[in-house]
């Protein structure tokens, strides 16, 4: 079973669920991350796991991911 995750897919259906736009996604994220950030990601749907993981740990650390 080799299925693909569609990450960009998965981002926007978590900030729909949490009712933030993708600036607001960006500020929680911290400095690191922008709007156009967040929807290359979302756009480029395939995203590298080091930049994935990257978010998570700031979501978490900004205290978001609870």
């Amino acid at each position: 079973m080799n299925e693909k995750i569609h990450h960009g897919r998965n981002i926007k259906r978590f900030r729909e669920m949490m009712g933030i736009k993708q600036e607001a996604l960006a500020h929680e994220l911290g400095e690191d991350w922008s709007q156009k950030k967040i929807s290359l990601l979302v756009a480029k749907g395939r995203s590298g796991g080091g930049a994935l993981a990257s978010s998570r740990r700031d979501l978490e650390s900004s205290g978001g991911g609870d």
